[in-house]
């Protein structure tokens, strides 16, 4: 009877500690679902605000902390004649500079500014002209230092 009644126990505890480990099992499944739910929506606001950055009506530069491009929208594309190959990688000083000489380079400047502020710059397209244009900088919080510039077609007004 003895030799039973441990078996008994003995069986009983591992059920527990088996409802146990389900239970643990259930509430990581669930937090799996949860996170993977919370990803696709993620991706789904991403690509929106990728389709936002594209086609907005002015032209738009992100560059890092060095002034280096990391992208452009299809708008900068058309204003500026240069295929997005050609700016990635390049210092933005090369295709926008002040509309009035001034001591620092764009990059400094846009330092100074803390990546905040609003100016006239002139555009080099690649065919040789120059546009001038209003541009409008924003840091953009979170993301290491990187830079919106919003750049404006202004040659007309």
């Amino acid at each position: 009877d003895i030799h039973f009644a441990r078996l008994i126990g003995e069986a009983l505890a591992i059920a527990l500690k088996n409802v146990r480990l389900a239970r643990i099992a259930e509430t990581e499944a669930k937090e799996k679902i949860s996170a993977l739910k919370e990803a696709k929506d993620k991706a789904l606001v991403s690509k929106r605000l990728a389709k936002l950055f594209d086609y907005a009506s002015d032209g738009l530069i992100l560059i890092n902390q060095k002034g280096e491009i990391r992208g452009v929208n299809q708008n900068f594309l058309r204003l500026s004649g240069f295929e997005r190959g050609e700016l990635i990688g390049e210092k933005i000083s090369k295709f926008l500079e002040f509309e009035k000489p001034k001591k620092e380079d764009l990059e400094e400047w846009v330092k100074k500014k803390r990546g905040s502020g609003s100016i006239n710059l002139r555009l080099k397209v690649k065919n040789g002209e120059e546009k001038f244009a209003s541009a409008h900088m924003e840091s953009l919080p979170g993301s290491g230092g990187e830079i919106l510039i919003s750049v404006h077609d202004i040659t007309e007004e």
